[in-house]
Order: C-alpha cells, then structure tokens, then sequence
C-alpha cells in the first residue's frame, strides 16, 4: 500500500504552483479540500481517458482533492485552464488522515474510478490490486474491502448520485479566492 500526501511534493513535472488546504463543509460535504494551481510545468500531461488522450496537467490548470470525513475514498477533479473539469480521478483508499504539518495523506488501495467530463466512466488498476495482494503489500481484507468499495462507487456513479462531483466546481471557486 502506498501513503500519497496531497501537497504532492514529488510532483517534479510542475514547477511553479500555490497551494490552499482548508477543512470545508459545503452541502453534505465535510472535509477536507485541497487545490493546486499550476503556474508553470516543465511539460504537459496527457493521459488516455475511455480511450481518448486528454490533458490533465498543463500551465493554468489546477487539481482539487477532497477528503471526505465520513469516506475512504478521495476524489481529485481536474481542471483545464478555462476552468472547467477535464476529468473526476477516485482514488480507493483504506483510510487518510493529517501530518504534523496539517497535510493530507492517503493510504491508496491501488483501484481508480475516472470519469470524464462526458461521463465516461472506467475502472483502471485491478491488476495492480492483484499484484499487491499477490506480493503481499496488501491482505485478502483490503482486497476485498478495494473491490467492494469499487462496486459501490460504479453503483452511485451508474445513478448519477455521487454529488461530491458536482460540488467540486463551486468548492474550488471558494479556495481559488484564498490563494496568494
């Protein structure tokens, strides 16, 4: 199991960004939110989204992670630089919490869920939660626990009931105005 802080301090493809972490509660989300804004990059980052290749890392861009109070799942939306969501990215997660230092942190049970701004939804890395399970980085609990959780969120998404998505927009405009 990986431990991914939300500053992303290995981010070494963005140069020059500002960060704004802020506990939030915004219609039935409490948690914590946190926004990157990409000043400068070294190079773009294009990844393949339901097939098609999509830029989700450029200057001007920016990637806010919410971490829910109540959930074990973190939800990153990432936004081009006209402000709009280029893609939803869940990360399946056993559990997160605060460093000393008041930064997020993540316990990554490897499955994703993307969803694209048309709604295309995919589940990726179930290999890689095989292989972990495999290799013993993770036991047959957070196996099963990753794919469950999965199945739920499929479930949701299928439905169109997963508001954390829609709140992301109005949550970033709220951090936006806090950034120096």
């Amino acid at each position: 199991m990986k431990r991914k802080f939300a500053n992303r301090p290995n981010w070494r493809r963005v140069l020059e960004r500002r960060i704004v972490i802020k506990d939030i509660e915004y219609q039935d989300f409490k948690g914590c939110a946190v926004l990157i804004t990409i000043d400068k990059i070294k190079e773009p980052l294009w990844v393949d989204v339901c097939g098609n290749m999509l830029c989700v890392a450029d200057n001007g861009y920016s990637w806010l992670t919410l971490f829910s109070d109540s959930e074990n799942y973190v939800v990153t939306a990432m936004f081009d630089s006209t402000n709009e969501v280029a893609q939803w990215y869940i990360d399946i997660c056993k559990g997160h919490g605060l460093t000393e230092d008041k930064i997020p942190w993540y316990d990554d049970l490897y499955l994703d869920i993307i969803i694209s701004s048309k709604s295309e939804i995919n589940l990726i890395d179930q290999e890689d939660l095989e292989q972990a399970l495999r290799n013993g980085e993770i036991d047959k609990d957070a196996y099963e626990y990753a794919n469950a959780e999965a199945d739920r969120l499929l479930d949701l998404l299928a439905k169109g009931r997963l508001e954390l998505l829609n709140y992301c927009k109005p949550i970033r405009e709220m951090l936006y105005k806090q950034l120096d």
